[in-house]
Protein backbone atom coordinates (compact mmCIF):
# COMPACT_ATOMS: atom_id res chain seq x y z
CA UNK A 1 0.00 0.00 0.00
CA UNK A 2 1.49 3.08 -1.09
CA UNK A 3 2.37 6.25 2.02
CA UNK A 4 -0.28 8.58 1.21
CA UNK A 5 2.66 11.71 2.31
CA UNK A 6 5.07 10.16 -0.27
CA UNK A 7 5.87 12.20 -2.73
CA UNK A 8 5.11 11.58 -6.57
CA UNK A 9 7.39 11.57 -8.76
CA UNK A 10 8.19 14.35 -11.43
CA UNK A 11 6.81 14.02 -14.75
CA UNK A 12 10.60 14.87 -15.60
CA UNK A 13 13.60 15.52 -14.98
CA UNK A 14 13.52 18.98 -16.63
CA UNK A 15 10.29 19.87 -14.61
CA UNK A 16 10.17 22.07 -11.70
CA UNK A 17 8.56 20.29 -9.19
CA UNK A 18 5.02 22.83 -8.01
CA UNK A 19 4.49 23.39 -4.38
CA UNK A 20 2.14 21.04 -3.66
CA UNK A 21 5.13 18.22 -5.15
CA UNK A 22 7.37 19.80 -2.24
CA UNK A 23 4.83 20.12 0.68
CA UNK A 24 4.84 15.81 1.33
CA UNK A 25 8.66 15.49 1.16
CA UNK A 26 9.17 18.24 3.97
CA UNK A 27 5.95 16.79 5.77
CA UNK A 28 8.40 13.33 5.47
CA UNK A 29 11.62 15.26 6.80
CA UNK A 30 9.16 16.23 9.84
CA UNK A 31 7.81 12.85 10.70
CA UNK A 32 11.13 11.37 10.30
CA UNK A 33 12.33 13.57 13.54
CA UNK A 34 9.14 12.73 15.46
CA UNK A 35 8.78 9.94 18.28
CA UNK A 36 6.81 6.72 16.72
CA UNK A 37 3.57 7.68 19.08
CA UNK A 38 3.24 11.16 18.19
CA UNK A 39 4.32 10.52 14.41
CA UNK A 40 1.09 7.91 13.87
CA UNK A 41 -0.96 11.16 15.63
CA UNK A 42 0.10 13.42 13.62
CA UNK A 43 -0.50 11.09 10.15
CA UNK A 44 -3.79 10.49 11.98
CA UNK A 45 -5.03 14.22 11.57
CA UNK A 46 -3.13 14.78 8.44
CA UNK A 47 -5.23 11.96 7.17
CA UNK A 48 -8.56 13.39 8.48
CA UNK A 49 -10.93 14.70 5.93
CA UNK A 50 -13.78 17.13 6.60
CA UNK A 51 -16.47 18.38 4.71
CA UNK A 52 -18.07 21.51 4.69
CA UNK A 53 -21.93 22.06 3.23
CA UNK A 54 -23.55 25.37 3.51
CA UNK A 55 -27.22 26.00 2.42
CA UNK A 56 -30.50 26.33 3.81
CA UNK A 57 -30.93 22.22 3.87
CA UNK A 58 -28.50 19.68 5.52
CA UNK A 59 -25.67 17.88 3.16
CA UNK A 60 -27.35 15.19 1.36
CA UNK A 61 -25.21 12.44 3.54
CA UNK A 62 -27.28 13.82 6.80
CA UNK A 63 -30.86 14.18 4.80
CA UNK A 64 -32.11 10.38 5.55
CA UNK A 65 -30.50 10.88 9.51
CA UNK A 66 -32.81 14.60 9.58
CA UNK A 67 -35.98 12.51 8.14
CA UNK A 68 -35.68 9.65 10.93
CA UNK A 69 -35.86 11.95 13.53
CA UNK A 70 -38.52 14.72 12.18
CA UNK A 71 -40.60 12.92 9.36
CA UNK A 72 -40.99 15.40 6.33
CA UNK A 73 -38.48 17.47 7.37
CA UNK A 74 -36.77 18.29 3.83
CA UNK A 75 -40.46 18.89 2.02
CA UNK A 76 -41.11 21.37 5.11
CA UNK A 77 -37.81 23.15 4.79
CA UNK A 78 -38.51 23.01 1.23
CA UNK A 79 -41.90 25.18 1.47
CA UNK A 80 -40.57 27.27 3.81
CA UNK A 81 -38.03 28.54 1.58
CA UNK A 82 -40.57 28.30 -1.16
CA UNK A 83 -42.98 30.87 1.02
CA UNK A 84 -39.72 33.24 2.08
CA UNK A 85 -38.37 33.50 -1.48
CA UNK A 86 -42.32 34.12 -2.18
CA UNK A 87 -42.64 36.88 0.79
CA UNK A 88 -39.17 38.39 -0.82
CA UNK A 89 -40.30 38.56 -4.01
CA UNK A 90 -43.46 40.47 -3.34
CA UNK A 91 -42.06 42.72 -0.73
CA UNK A 92 -39.56 43.90 -3.42
CA UNK A 93 -43.04 44.38 -5.76
CA UNK A 94 -44.55 46.26 -3.08
CA UNK A 95 -41.23 48.44 -2.55
CA UNK A 96 -41.49 48.96 -6.24
CA UNK A 97 -45.04 50.01 -6.41
CA UNK A 98 -44.26 52.89 -3.35
CA UNK A 99 -41.34 54.09 -5.25
CA UNK A 100 -43.36 54.45 -8.78
CA UNK A 101 -46.75 55.95 -6.68
CA UNK A 102 -44.37 58.59 -4.88
CA UNK A 103 -42.86 59.09 -8.44
CA UNK A 104 -46.40 59.88 -9.95
CA UNK A 105 -47.18 61.73 -6.53
CA UNK A 106 -44.20 63.54 -7.53
CA UNK A 107 -45.03 64.62 -11.16
CA UNK A 108 -48.53 65.57 -10.00
CA UNK A 109 -47.31 68.18 -7.66
CA UNK A 110 -44.76 69.13 -9.82
CA UNK A 111 -47.75 69.82 -12.65
CA UNK A 112 -49.67 71.63 -10.27
CA UNK A 113 -46.94 73.51 -9.34
CA UNK A 114 -46.10 74.75 -13.33
CA UNK A 115 -50.34 75.52 -13.62
CA UNK A 116 -49.81 77.50 -10.14
CA UNK A 117 -47.02 79.40 -11.70
CA UNK A 118 -48.61 79.95 -15.47
CA UNK A 119 -52.04 81.58 -13.34
CA UNK A 120 -49.77 83.82 -11.43
CA UNK A 121 -48.21 85.28 -14.23
CA UNK A 122 -51.10 85.39 -15.84
CA UNK A 123 -52.76 87.31 -12.90
CA UNK A 124 -49.55 89.38 -12.55
CA UNK A 125 -49.94 90.66 -16.28
CA UNK A 126 -53.40 91.40 -16.18
CA UNK A 127 -52.99 93.60 -12.60
CA UNK A 128 -50.14 95.52 -15.16
CA UNK A 129 -52.53 96.37 -17.92
CA UNK A 130 -54.74 97.14 -15.37
CA UNK A 131 -52.66 98.80 -13.33
CA UNK A 132 -51.45 101.01 -16.57
CA UNK A 133 -54.91 101.92 -17.62
CA UNK A 134 -55.69 102.93 -14.94
CA UNK A 135 -52.55 105.31 -14.76
CA UNK A 136 -53.46 106.78 -18.00
CA UNK A 137 -56.99 107.44 -16.94
CA UNK A 138 -55.95 109.36 -13.90
CA UNK A 139 -52.56 110.93 -16.16
CA UNK A 140 -55.82 111.89 -18.51
CA UNK A 141 -58.11 113.34 -15.27
CA UNK A 142 -54.98 115.43 -14.33
CA UNK A 143 -54.01 116.61 -17.71
CA UNK A 144 -57.61 118.19 -18.05
CA UNK A 145 -57.86 119.47 -14.12
CA UNK A 146 -55.19 121.60 -15.66
CA UNK A 147 -56.27 123.05 -18.65
CA UNK A 148 -59.58 124.32 -16.76
CA UNK A 149 -57.51 125.70 -14.65
CA UNK A 150 -56.85 123.38 -11.05
CA UNK A 151 -53.45 122.76 -12.11
CA UNK A 152 -52.24 122.23 -8.03
CA UNK A 153 -54.84 119.20 -7.91
CA UNK A 154 -54.00 118.10 -11.34
CA UNK A 155 -50.08 117.90 -10.46
CA UNK A 156 -51.18 116.52 -6.50
CA UNK A 157 -53.35 114.05 -8.81
CA UNK A 158 -50.90 112.96 -11.38
CA UNK A 159 -48.51 112.29 -8.22
CA UNK A 160 -49.80 110.15 -6.27
CA UNK A 161 -50.97 107.80 -9.19
CA UNK A 162 -47.40 107.98 -10.63
CA UNK A 163 -46.15 107.41 -7.03
CA UNK A 164 -48.78 104.36 -6.30
CA UNK A 165 -47.89 102.72 -9.60
CA UNK A 166 -44.08 103.07 -9.06
CA UNK A 167 -44.68 101.47 -5.33
CA UNK A 168 -46.52 98.62 -6.66
CA UNK A 169 -43.68 97.67 -8.76
CA UNK A 170 -40.95 97.87 -5.97
CA UNK A 171 -43.45 96.68 -3.29
CA UNK A 172 -43.98 93.81 -5.70
CA UNK A 173 -40.04 92.93 -6.74
CA UNK A 174 -38.57 92.68 -3.38
CA UNK A 175 -41.87 90.85 -1.94
CA UNK A 176 -41.13 88.28 -5.13
CA UNK A 177 -37.28 87.73 -4.00
CA UNK A 178 -38.47 87.55 -0.07
CA UNK A 179 -40.31 84.73 -0.97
Amino acid sequence: MDNPLSPKPAESKSAPLSSLDKRPIEIERILADLPEENRQKLVAVLQAKSEVFQGPFPHPKHAAKYEELCPNFLERSLTMAEKAQAANIESRHLQLENARLALENEQQKIQIQKQHDILDSQDTRRAQYLGFIALMVLAAIAAFLAVIGHERIAEIMFGAAVLGFLGKIFIGKFSKRSS
